[in-house]
């Protein structure tokens, strides 16, 4: 089974009402067989209305991308997403903390509809995207009776880092926070949980 596993790189959390994308990871992927069919990275720059570009500033010591290197080199944000969803077609997309990368992807629609002229158009490119999961969700229930994750007071689930998860299966060297190795790194961990669900 042929499913996309993407990441995102952003200028802030989801506290910060200015915060975007600035980075896109994608993997096509076999998720029975770990063999990777496609890659794709690129930057984003922000859109000048939203964000002023001699204003928004980069969280370098997480993700080692600079405000030059984002507006040499980045594309604009429509752009962005409709290569994001020509890159997934209709295959399932996954992701590491899909709910934070979903909301973040919802916020450039909401730009389009707000500052964008065709906005019967804005959400055009939502209605192609098959959700399938969070990884990191899965791999925690999965480890639920391992003693490497445990439940908050309400019974739900807590969850575990990809840094954590990278020591737990032993896996040599740090997390990158990049785009495509995060997207990667959340791939490998996919196809791991799919053989393991699937004995």
């Amino acid at each position: 089974m042929i499913v996309t596993t993407f990441d995102t790189e952003t200028t802030g959390l989801l506290h910060n009402p200015m915060a975007r994308i600035i980075e896109f990871g994608m993997v096509k992927h076999d998720i029975e067989t770990g063999e990777i069919i496609d890659t794709d990275q690129y930057l984003v720059i922000p859109d000048e209305k939203i964000i002023p570009h001699s204003d928004f500033n980069i969280p370098v010591q997480f993700c080692g991308i600079s405000k030059e290197e984002i507006l040499d080199t980045g594309i604009p944000y429509q752009e962005a997403l409709h290569r994001f969803c020509g890159f997934i077609g209709r295959d399932l997309v996954w992701a590491w903390n899909l709910p934070f990368d979903m909301r973040m992807l919802l916020r450039y629609v909401e730009d389009a509809v707000y500052y964008q002229d065709n906005k019967a158009g804005a959400f055009e490119w939502t209605q192609r995207i098959r959700w399938g999961g969070c990884w990191q969700h899965l791999y925690a229930f999965s480890n639920v009776n391992t003693g490497r994750t445990e439940r908050f007071d309400d019974g739900n689930l807590k969850t575990i880092s990809m840094a954590k998860t990278m020591k737990y299966e032993g896996w040599d060297g740090e997390q990158p926070h990049r785009a495509l190795e995060d997207a990667l790194l959340a791939a490998k961990v996919g196809q791991k949980l799919f053989t393991q669900l699937n004995k």
